[in-house]
This record gives structure tokens, C-alpha cells and sequence, in this order.
């Protein structure tokens, strides 16, 4: 059972360039074509192309091999089979994303060279024409059961398809429609029959990227046939298309067709089983039912790994929140499998991490009995779950009384020293610089040997951060940085850097020099805070991710882009899986990448990024707040 459409057909083949047979079994999962889709016309002149030969055709139109006049080459050219008057906003908007899709340059793309219209309307690519095979071809011709060597291949393509996929995402382009008749395998790459020789990654190609949005043509646009059956995009759609839902349609939405195409390459099977399924019953089965364990499909020649299941099973995930984030986040756990790392899908408990290392190290570990290794993890967890607990339980008692220190200050002595009953007050308007000013002096004198905070140093910590952070929001950046300096000299020889006190301490003085443009200093500080959030809370943290977008800020203003644009994209990354597109910290990194491309000149990536914070903000904020403003002076 074949799984193409019309996308299978911009594929010369080696074997038959119109060979429509296979793509005869494939353009509808319930069985024939009609009369009307096995005969087709050549479509008329086309300005400045010759067609060759037609390579085949589907449900949106039909590819032909052309010849191109400048430059001279063949390409495929894709003709829309759907035909609508061509009025001005249609034109705009078609080659506004036309020339975005154009500027995809990645070497397992399929290019696209031109896009128009014919004169009878309809909508016209013009793109390389990729020889080889298609993904399922390919794994057809490869070995059923899968030894190691043949698992690491498959992998390894794999992990090329990833790398070509986030490419495009991180320029604003969404796929849509990724399965195996998209992905093309070149003439080298199934030369071998039962080994990774022959196979390059600079052969594998991805074609039709973004036409199902160029063509507004979404999927859930084409996967019902004349008698209301399935066509043959559904398997590989994920629940959010299935059910229509075209507002959720994101990255993630890539992820879960990458996650089937993973299945279907280590299983040989989808899944799901829905080829012969009504429409309703295989929406219903793709957004409610759960895919078919790995461990059940499995073709390999050992059992299963473990590991494989949960990648598979995280990039199926139904709730696109708790998919991988991004293509490149599910090739980073293959990378971490193939080295035999722990992967970031599974939780790292002591156990699991122990397992890792002694696969990596077998002849170490051939000798330490397997019950003694449990029992000794198991006392481990068990004594670090207890400690841990009482840690947990002593530092929310500490921070709650430090909390009732700071607000009595601020009721006692801060706002007390400046009524109108006071000398201070008395008579005028009090300026907020002069309630500052008086809580400074009157936290100089109480930290002294024989003042009241003096066997408090916390409070008084905690005491000089707001001070320091409300002189920094009022540009007073002279008066805040003594405060923000006694902070850090407070906690650093009280915790070290095993507690978040400390990173709050140096994260806040390092965002105060990154406002002085002291970039210098601030670097090693917003650097360190960082460190110490990962290790103590983890990356997925909302205050790493903080310090994380805060560090990536500075480096851009330093003019360090090496280092800014990889860290801003991994936070946006972290930011989109774990606290989804809508949460502002998440909208916030968004608009700063957005940024970050824009003083670079790279209008082509900032664009779709501004445009999407926008329209996040407008939702969330309504027009008229000033992050909504800010946000349309940014496009």
C-alpha cells in the first residue's frame, strides 16, 4: 500500500518518469481514479518553458518535465489543477510567499526557481527537478529486518530530513504536508541493498515546501475524494489538521509528520490503520487513539530500544504542547541516541543515566552485578528525595520570612519616613526619589554592626535588590548599582553557586551594566547566572529562559551575533515547548529574535517572526497596549 499523491510525481525516476501505476494506488486510500484524473491535457504554453513530459498527477494539478529557456536545465513544473480569477490581492500575496519559499537555499530543499500564472489563472511552480527516489521507494528497496548498521543509516537520513525541516522553520516556513513522497532519495543513495554505503546526506531532498499555504490550499482542502473517502495526505496529518483547527497549525505541526515518517522508517508501517477507514472514523482515530506501540511494529533484529519509543512517541504526542518543540529538538535526541547520550525526551533519573553510561563503557561495567547497581541507585534516590524535600520545605519558611522582613521595611521605615506628618513630608509632594533616597539612608543605618539587620543579611539583600531594581526602572542606573553590588556581596559567600539567590544577585547587576553598555562586565555575570539556573532548575525553567533571553540581548548589543543567535533560538525553542506560543515570556523571545534579525539586515527571517508576535500580542492585548504598538513600529 503506497502513500503518494500528486508531490510523488516531481521525481524523475530511474525506473519509469510516467509510471503512473503507483500513484494510481495511492491518490485515494479507498482505491480508484476516476476517469477524469487518468487522462489529463498538456496545459497551455507556458512564456519561457518547454514542456518534455508529464512526470505525473494529483488532487492539486499536475507536474511536467520542462525545459527551462534562462537558463537552459530541466525542471519540474507543478500547474495547479484549482483555476480562480487572478485580482490584485491574490498576486501580491501569492509572490509575497513565493519569494519567500525562494529564498529557502539549503542543500536538501528542493529549489524553487519561478512561480506565476497561466493565463486561464492557475498557479504555476517552476522547480528542480529531483532524481532519485522517493523516502518509501527508498525504504522498499532496503533490508525488512534491521540490523544495526542498517538502524544507524536510517537515523542518519533521518536526521538530514530534521536538519532541512528546522532550516526552513527558522525562516518562517511551515511545510504542512511532509510524507515520504516529498522526500527524495538520490541515485545514490539506494545503490547499496543491505549497507549504508552509497548513501549521502547531500542527496536527500525535500520538495514542496510552503505550497500548501502558497496555494491556500491547506490539507484539510484536499483529503476528501468524490465519494467522501480518504485522500492520501491524512495518515501523516497531525490532530490539530485532522480536525481543521488551522489556527494551531505551527512547527509542531511538522514534528508529528516527522514523527509518523520516523515510525514508518524503523516499523515499516504507519502508526495508524486507517487506509481503509471512512474520513470521520480516521479523524477520530488520528486525534483520540493512541499509535500503535513501536515495540508491536518493530522490524529490527534485537528488540526494540526503549529510547526509540520514547522519541517516536514525544513527536506523536496528540497536544502539539507536549511535542518536541522544533524539528531540531527531535534531532538532537536521535544525535544523543546514536552517541549512546541520555535523551532529553525521558527524564534523567540517576537509574536511566547509570544505564547510558554503561552501554558507553560495557567492559567497565561487565562485573558490577546488576542487583547491587539497583539497590545502591535506589538508596541514592530515596536518601536525595528526603533531602531534598527538607531542603525545599526550610528555603520556603527563610524566603516567607524574608518576604514579612522587606514588607515591614517598606510599611515601617520607607513610606513612614516620608509622610506628611514627618519632616521630610511635610508641606510638599513627595518625589519617588526622595522616598528612594530616604530607604537608602535609612538601610545604611540599620545594617550597621549594631543595627537591626545586622544578624539579618538576607533581608537586608533582599531590601537592597528593590531598591537597586526601582532606581534601574526610574534610569537612576549611578544609584542602583551600589545596592545591586552589597546584594551580590551578601549572597556570595552565603550560598555559592549551588542556590538561585545568587543568580538573581548577579543576573541583576549584570542587566544593569548590560543597560550601561558595560558589556564587559556584564558578561561574565549574566554568563554565571545562567550556569547556576541550569544547574539548580533546569533549562526548561521560566527564569532560566529569562536569563537566558537576557544574556542573548547583551551579546547582540555587544555586536557578538555568534553567540546571541543560538542562544535566542534555543530559548525560543524551550520557550514554544514548555510554555507554549501564547505565554509573553514566550512572545517576548520571539519579538527579540525578530529583532536581533532586523539590525542584521536579515528582513527575510525577521518578518514572519515580527508578524507572528503581532498577532500573538493583538490577541492577547487587544491594539491599542503599547506592547501591541511597540510590536506594529517593529514591521
Amino acid at each position: 500500500m503506497g502513500n503518494n499523491d500528486e508531490d510523488n510525481l516531481i521525481v524523475a525516476s530511474d525506473e519509469d518518469q510516467t509510471d503512473l501505476s503507483a500513484a494510481e494506488d495511492t491518490l485515494s486510500l479507498a482505491g480508484a481514479l476516476t476517469g477524469s484524473q487518468k487522462s489529463i491535457s498538456q496545459p497551455p504554453d507556458i512564456p519561457g518553458y518547454r514542456i518534455v513530459g508529464l512526470l505525473g498527477e494529483g488532487g492539486m494539478g499536475a507536474v511536467w518535465e520542462a525545459e527551462q529557456d534562462r537558463p537552459r536545465r530541466r525542471v519540474a513544473l507543478k500547474v495547479m489543477r484549482r483555476e480562480h480569477q487572478v485580482d490584485e490581492l491574490h498576486s501580491r500575496l501569492f509572490h509575497r510567499e513565493a519569494e519567500t519559499l525562494a529564498r529557502l537555499k539549503h542543500p536538501n530543499i528542493a529549489a524553487i526557481y519561478e512561480t506565476g500564472h497561466t493565463e486561464e489563472g492557475r498557479d504555476y511552480f517552476a522547480m528542480e527537478l529531483a532524481r532519485g527516489r522517493t523516502l518509501d521507494q527508498w525504504l522498499s528497496s532496503r533490508p525488512q529486518l534491521i540490523d544495526a548498521d542498517e538502524l544507524d543509516l536510517r537515523l542518519r537520513v533521518f536526521r538530514t530530513i530534521c536538519a532541512a525541516v528546522n532550516y526552513a522553520h527558522q525562516r518562517g516556513v511551515i511545510h504542512r504536508d511532509l510524507k515520504p513522497s516529498n522526500i527524495i532519495l538520490g541515485e545514490g543513495d539506494h545503490e547499496a541493498s543491505g549497507s549504508a554505503a552509497g548513501t549521502t546526506e547531500s542527496t536527500v531532498k525535500i520538495l514542496d515546501f510552503g505550497l500548501a499555504r502558497i496555494t491556500d490550499t491547506d490539507v484539510a482542502a484536499t483529503m476528501v475524494s468524490e465519494i467522501g473517502t480518504i485522500k492520501g495526505t491524512l495518515p501523516y496529518m497531525s490532530p490539530e489538521q485532522a480536525r481543521g483547527d488551522v489556527e494551531s497549525i505551527d512547527v509542531r505541526t511538522d514534528v508529528y509528520a516527522l514523527g509518523v515518517i520516523l515510525y514508518e522508517m524503523l516499523a515499516g508501517r504507519r502508526p495508524y490503520d486507517i487506509h481503509r477507514s471512512a474520513l470521520a472514523e480516521a479523524v477520530r482515530v488520528i486525534c483520540f487513539d493512541s499509535p500503535r506501540p513501536l515495540k508491536d511494529s518493530w522490524s529490527g533484529t534485537r528488540r526494540s530500544d526503549a529510547d526509540l519509543e520514547t522519541i517516536v512517541g514525544k513527536a506523536l504526542e496528540k497536544e502539539s504542547d507536549r511535542r518536541y518543540g522544533s524539528a531540531a529538538a527531535l534531532s538532537e535526541d536521535i544525535d544523543r541516541y546514536l552517541a549512546s547520550q541520555p535523551i532529553m525526551a525521558r527524564p534523567p533519573s540517576a537509574r536511566y543515566q547509570l544505564k547510558k553510561m554503561v552501554q558507553r563503557n560495557r567492559p567497565m561495567f561487565a562485573a558490577v552485578a546488576a542487583g547491587l547497581c539497583g539497590l545502591l541507585i535506589a538508596v541514592v534516590a530515596t536518601t536525595w528525595g528526603m533531602l531534598h524535600a527538607r531542603h525545599a520545605e526550610r528555603r520556603a519558611a527563610r524566603d516567607a520570612a524574608i518576604a514579612q522582613a522587606v514588607n515591614d521595611f517598606l510599611n515601617d521605615d520607607l513610606l513612614a519616613a516620608v509622610a506628611p506628618s514627618t519632616q521630610k513630608g511635610r508641606g510638599k509632594d513627595v518625589l519617588m526619589r526622595e522616598v528612594l533616597d530616604a530607604a537608602a539612608e535609612t538601610i545604611d543605618q540599620t545594617a550597621t554592626a549594631d543595627g537591626r539587620f545586622a544578624d539579618k543579611p538576607l533581608v537586608e539583600a533582599a531590601i537592597r535588590s528593590t531598591l537597586g531594581g526601582t532606581y534601574q526602572r526610574l534610569g537612576l542606573y549611578d544609584a542602583a548599582e551600589p545596592h545591586f553590588l552589597r546584594a551580590l556581596d551578601i549572597h556570595e559567600p552565603l550560598h555559592g553557586d549551588d542556590d538561585p539567590a545568587l543568580a538573581v544577585a548577579l543576573a541583576e547587576l549584570g542587566s544593569l551594566y548590560d543597560l550601561q553598555g558595560r558589556y564587559d562586565e556584564a558578561e561574565p555575570l549574566l554568563v554565571r547566572a545562567l550556569d547556576i539556573w541550569i544547574h539548580t532548575l533546569g533549562e526548561e525553567h521560566r527564569d532560566t529562559l529569562w536569563a537566558m533571553n537576557a544574556l542573548a540581548k547583551m551579546y547582540s548589543r555587544k555586536g557578538d551575533s555568534d553567540k546571541a543567535e543560538p542562544l535566542f533560538l534555543r530559548c525560543l525553542e524551550i520557550a514554544r515547548r514548555v510554555l507554549s506560543d501564547h505565554h509573553p515570556n514566550t512572545i517576548s523571545t520571539m519579538a527579540s529574535l525578530a529583532n536581533f534579525y532586523q539590525e542584521h539586515g536579515r528582513f527575510a527571517e525577521a518578518e514572519p517572526l515580527h508578524l507572528e508576535a503581532l498577532e500573538l500580542r493583538i490577541r492577547i492585548y487587544g491594539e491599542d497596549s503599547g506592547d501591541t504598538m511597540r510590536a506594529m513600529n517593529n514591521l
